[in-house]
């Protein structure tokens, strides 16, 4: 008889998880499955927030693909056609050093 409760009490010890209510293999399985949820909700967000993000470069090329790149860059008044000294006498003496 005393063998058969020594089998027994390993049996029992067999069943037992130690200090956790549930067995490992069961902590580990919902672990990984909120670990996966997770990244499915990042990954998510990702995508949304890159969809987003080509939408809003496609209008702002489209905006800026309205207008010529000579009307956007034309001087506005006659103050922007006008530079400082040293630039327009280099630009004249290389002008006259071609010529």
């Amino acid at each position: 008889m005393p063998c058969t409760t020594q089998i027994n009490n390993i049996a029992v010890q067999g069943r037992t998880v130690g200090l956790l209510t549930l067995p490992y293999q069961t902590i580990w399985k919902t672990a990984q499955e909120l670990i996966e949820k997770r990244l499915e909700r990042e990954q998510t967000e990702i995508d949304a927030h890159l969809a987003h993000s080509l939408q809003e470069s496609e209008s702002k090329l489209e905006e800026e693909g309205s207008e010529l790149w000579v009307d956007k860059y034309k001087p506005r008044s006659y103050l922007e056609l006008l530079s400082d000294e040293v630039s327009s006498e280099n630009v004249l003496s290389v002008a006259l050093v071609r010529d």
